[in-house]
C-alpha cells in the first residue's frame, strides 16, 4: 500500500515490501523459475529482431503494394470526378451564355454583352475543359460525347452573334466597340433593312425558339452520355483495383497479427529480465529518493507521481482560495472579496447601483432564539438575494447581519424592478413557511454612471440608515446620482 508523508512524498509500507529473490552473477533478481544460467536479454533481443525484420520487409513489400494500389484507385476516382467536373463545366458554361445573350436581348443592356464574351474570350471554361479531358483516360466514347457538346456549343454561338448583332444594330450601340467576332457577323439584307423593334423581337425569337432549344437539349444528352461512359470506365477500374486493395490489406492482416504475437514475446521477455530487477528502483522512488532514471517507463512513472502531486496541490490551493474568498456561513463572497471587485469596478464608466441590505432587529433574534436561529436566518436571507439577483450582479456578506450587493448596467429607471425585488424578501420572510422567526431587511440603495466610488458606499449607508431610522422593512434610494 501506498501511503503520503508529511512531506507529501509517496511512500511504500515496509511490510509489503518484495521479497528478496537470489541473484545471478551480476546481481539481477531473477525469478524462481529462471536459473542463474536462464536466457540473457542480448540473445532474445537478437532473435526477436531476427524475426521482426522477416516480418517487417514482408510487411512493407505488402504495405509498398496496397500504396501503388490505393493510388491507382485514389487516381481513378480523382479522374472520374475531374472529368466530371469538366462536362459539368462546359454545361454551366453553355447555360451562362445562353443567360447572358437573353437577358442582354431581354433587357438590351451591354453589361450582359459583356459578360458573355468575358466567359467566350477570357474564362473559356469550355475550351479548357475539353483540354483537360484530353489528358484524361476516359475512353474515346467519352470524348466523342464531349466533343459532340462542344461542337453543338459552337453552333450555338453562331445563333447567339447573330443576335446580339440585331440588337446592337437596334440599340444604336457602336460595333466597334464590341469584339472582332461581333462585327465579322453580318446581317442578310433583309433583316439589315428591319426597324429597331423589329430586328430586337426577331433576336429575341432566335434565341426561344425551338430550333435553339433542341441545340441546348443536345447539347445536354451528351454530356449526359459522357457522364455514363465515364462511370462505366472508372468503374471498371475501380473494380479491379478494389479486389487488389482487399488481398493486400488481408496478407497486411496477418503480418501485422505476426508482429503483434511478437511483440507480445517481446514484453514478457522485458518483464521476466528487465522489469523485475527494476522494482529496487521503483522502491527507491516510493521511498522520495531522488533517482537520475533513463528509459521510457521511469520517466512516465516520475511523471505520473509528480503529476499527482501538482494535481493534488492545485486543489488545495483552489480550497484554500474559496475559502479566503466566501463567508463560511452563508457561501457568499466575504468583505474581501467585495475589495477586490470594487477595487475593479473603479475603472469602470458603465452604471451601476450599491446595495446595502442590514436584517432587522437581528440582536434580538439571537438573543431571544439563539445563534443558531440566527444563522438559519442569514443563510434564508443569502438564498432570498441570490434568488432576486442576476448573474452579472455580485452578492456580499459584509459582516454581522450585513450584506451588500453591486449591481451592474442599472440605472434610476429601475428603481420600482429593485424594490418589488426586496420587497417580495420582505414578503417571504414575513410570512415564513420553514419555521423561522418573522422578520425583515432593510434596505438602501445608491447609483452611480462613473463606476464604484468610496461615496457611493456612503451614499447607500445613508439610505439605508434613513429606512432603519423610520420604519424598517423598507427600501429606500438615495436621490443623487454620482457623475
Amino acid at each position: 500500500m501506498r501511503k503520503i508523508d508529511g512531506k507529501g512524498l509517496i511512500t511504500a509500507d515496509k511490510e509489503n515490501h518484495p521479497k528478496r529473490r537470489r541473484t545471478d552473477s551480476q546481481g539481477y533478481g531473477l525469478p524462481h523459475s529462471v536459473g542463474t544460467n536462464g536466457l540473457k536479454i542480448k540473445n532474445v533481443c537478437i532473435v526477436m529482431m531476427m524475426i521482426s525484420a522477416v516480418i517487417y520487409v514482408l510487411l512493407m513489400l505488402k504495405s509498398v503494394q496496397l500504396q501503388s494500389n490505393y493510388t491507382n484507385l485514389s487516381t481513378s476516382t480523382t479522374e472520374y470526378f475531374a472529368a466530371s467536373d469538366d462536362a459539368r463545366s462546359v454545361n454551366e458554361a453553355s447555360d451562362y451564355l445562353t443567360e447572358q445573350v437573353r437577358m442582354f436581348s431581354i433587357e438590351l443592356n451591354r453589361i450582359y454583352a459583356d459578360n458573355y464574351f468575358r466567359e467566350a474570350k477570357v474564362r473559356r471554361r469550355r475550351e479548357r475543359a475539353l483540354e483537360n479531358l484530353k489528358t484524361r483516360p476516359v475512353g474515346t466514347d467519352t470524348f466523342t460525347y464531349f466533343n459532340k457538346a462542344i461542337r453543338y456549343s459552337n453552333e450555338l454561338m453562331d445563333t447567339e452573334y447573330y443576335a446580339m448583332r440585331l440588337i446592337v444594330e437596334a440599340v444604336g450601340y457602336r460595333i466597334d466597340s464590341f469584339p472582332a467576332e461581333l462585327q465579322d457577323t453580318k446581317l442578310t439584307a433583309e433583316d439589315a433593312a428591319l426597324p429597331a423593334d423589329a430586328k430586337i423581337w426577331k433576336a429575341r425569337a432566335m434565341l426561344f425558339d425551338s430550333s435553339y432549344q433542341q441545340h441546348k437539349d443536345m447539347i445536354r444528352r451528351n454530356l449526359a452520355l459522357s457522364y455514363t461512359t465515364v462511370m462505366e470506365a472508372m468503374n471498371d477500374i475501380q473494380r479491379h483495383n478494389a479486389i487488389l486493395v482487399t488481398d493486400n490489406m488481408f496478407q497486411q492482416k496477418v503480418c501485422i497479427t505476426a508482429l503483434f504475437i511478437l511483440t507480445l514475446l517481446i514484453f514478457g521477455a522485458i518483464i521476466v529480465l528487465v522489469v523485475n530487477p527494476l522494482n529496487k528502483y521503483m522502491e527507491n522512488i516510493r521511498a522520495g529518493r531522488m533517482l537520475d532514471l533513463n528509459g521510457a517507463y521511469e520517466f512516465r512513472y516520475l511523471a505520473s507521481t509528480y503529476n499527482s502531486i501538482f494535481e493534488r496541490n492545485m486543489t488545495n490551493q483552489e480550497l484554500l482560495r474559496h475559502k479566503a474568498e466566501h463567508d463560511f456561513l452563508t457561501g457568499l463572497m466575504n468583505r474581501g472579496s467585495f475589495a477586490d471587485i470594487s477595487d475593479m469596478l473603479r475603472d469602470n464608466t458603465n452604471d451601476l447601483a450599491m446595495v446595502l441590505v442590514d436584517v432587522d432587529v437581528f440582536k434580538q433574534i439571537n438573543d431571544k432564539y439563539g445563534h443558531a436561529t440566527g444563522d438559519k436566518i442569514l443563510q434564508k436571507v443569502s438564498k432570498l438575494l441570490l434568488g432576486v439577483t442576476r448573474s452579472s450582479d455580485s452578492v456580499f456578506r459584509l459582516g454581522g447581519d450585513e450584506f451588500g450587493i453591486i449591481m451592474t448596467y442599472i440605472t434610476t429607471s429601475d428603481k420600482s424592478a429593485i424594490a418589488e425585488k426586496f420587497n417580495s424578501i420582505n414578503d417571504a420572510m414575513q410570512h415564513p413557511m420553514d419555521g423561522l422567526p418573522i422578520c425583515s431587511i432593510s434596505v438602501g440603495v445608491a447609483f452611480s454612471s462613473v463606476g464604484y466610488r468610496d461615496a457611493l458606499y456612503l451614499n447607500a449607508d445613508k439610505a439605508l440608515y434613513q429606512v432603519k431610522r423610520s420604519q424598517r422593512g423598507g427600501v429606500n434610494f438615495y436621490q443623487e446620482v454620482l457623475e
